[in-house]
């Protein structure tokens, strides 16, 4: 037993597997803590739309968005609004009106509070909104309670318990449903990524055995073949258990199943590209990646909440317009244009860069047997 332990710890490839275990937890600690840290202190980067006229309700709503814990954007139609909500521009709208009063009565006018909620988006998008159209219902009807006790006081004979005073709706854009409906975009990210590492890591070990046999650019063009094999495949399986599993496809299967493979030829040649230039060791820039996208990509926490590095970091990873293409084709949007444009480029370029890295690479087996023949 000992000196199978021993010979054990002797291979390399032990050594690096204990070493793996411990970078990943040294990786997703490190990111994962200082990516959701202080999300509380920047919840003012959240938006709440509202549309209302002008007027003393208007300068009222003013007073109220100064003690707001998130930013209070006012807009003048409420077709403007439900575009940048369809944009994801803005998390929430409210739409204030206010009712006529009937002739006689001494009660002020009736206020009419309509909600927009846009579900495609972050599950925890709907329950921070939810927390805070309450907050801000709730807050109209003290500001109205504390208006008409003043005209009590003045000698009114209203009777304010019998005043509906605020009521309140919701209205839902493109509903998605239970919450594991909204973790689809994620489980379909991280899967596909990790996918495409494990590719990546096993395609360079066979890349690495056909050294002296084949040229390495037939090797490289193969890999990419093998990549947009894979990248078919793989979309075609992950769209497939989206539709079995009843999972919401607003844009419709085939929609879907394309997009994904834009995806996935983004993370395949991305990932590719890091092994390429450093080799195996690239798996840990790899492993760097993964966690930064499941970071920012929005699929957990609104991009709105991040710091500003991990936003700015967050426009040049692909699973941040994966994420924004799924939302809109499984639950209803914008469309998908410009985020296929998105991992279009980035694939293309990590390609390209993949490329350059075989010119600057040598064979060093090719290398070796060309100097022993010229001996």
């Amino acid at each position: 037993m000992k000196q199978t332990f021993r010979l054990f710890f002797k291979e390399r490839t032990t050594w690096v597997a204990v070493s793996a275990a411990i970078i990943f937890q040294l990786i997703f600690g490190a990111v994962w803590m200082t990516g959701y840290e202080g999300v509380a202190e920047r919840m003012k980067q959240v938006r709440l739309a509202v549309v209302v006229q002008e007027g003393q309700l208007a300068s009222l709503l003013e007073k109220l968005s100064d003690r707001s814990p998130i930013e209070v954007v006012r807009y003048k139609d409420i077709e403007t609004a439900l575009y940048d909500l369809d944009l994801r521009k803005v998390q929430m709208i409210v739409n204030v009106q206010q009712e006529s009063t009937p002739s006689g009565s001494s009660l002020p006018p009736e206020i009419q509070l309509t909600y927009y909620m846009n579900e495609s988006n972050p599950a925890m998008v709907k329950s921070i909104m939810t927390a805070v159209a309450s907050e801000f219902t709730d807050a109209i009807k003290k500001v109205r309670l504390v208006s008409m006790i003043a005209q009590q006081k003045n000698g009114s004979n209203s009777n304010i318990f019998a005043d509906p005073g605020v009521q309140s709706s919701v209205v839902t854009l493109h509903p998605a449903g239970d919450m594991h409906r909204q973790m689809i975009p994620l489980m379909l990210v991280l899967a596909s990524f990790v996918g495409s590492m494990l590719v990546a890591m096993n395609l360079e070990q066979s890349t690495q055995a056909l050294i002296g046999k084949t040229s390495r650019w037939h090797r490289f063009f193969v890999r990419g073949i093998i990549n947009l094999i894979v990248a078919i495949v793989v979309s075609a399986v992950g769209a497939t258990m989206v539709a079995w599993l009843g999972g919401p496809i607003v844009g419709g299967f085939w929609m879907l199943m394309g997009f994904l493979s834009l995806l996935m030829v983004a993370f395949l040649f991305m990932t590719q590209l890091f092994v390429l230039i450093f080799g195996l060791a690239g798996m840990l820039i790899n492993i760097v990646l993964l966690s930064m996208q499941l970071v920012t990509s929005g699929a957990m926490l609104p991009r709105v909440l991040l710091s500003e590095g991990y936003a700015n970091v967050s426009q040049w990873l692909p699973a941040t317009y994966g994420v924004d293409g799924m939302l809109n084709i499984m639950f209803g949007g914008t469309g998908t244009t410009q985020d296929s444009w998105m991992l279009t480029i980035m694939g293309i370029s990590c390609f390209i860069l993949g490329a350059a890295a075989v010119v600057m690479k040598r064979d060093v087996h090719q290398t070796a047997t060309v100097t022993v023949n010229n001996v």
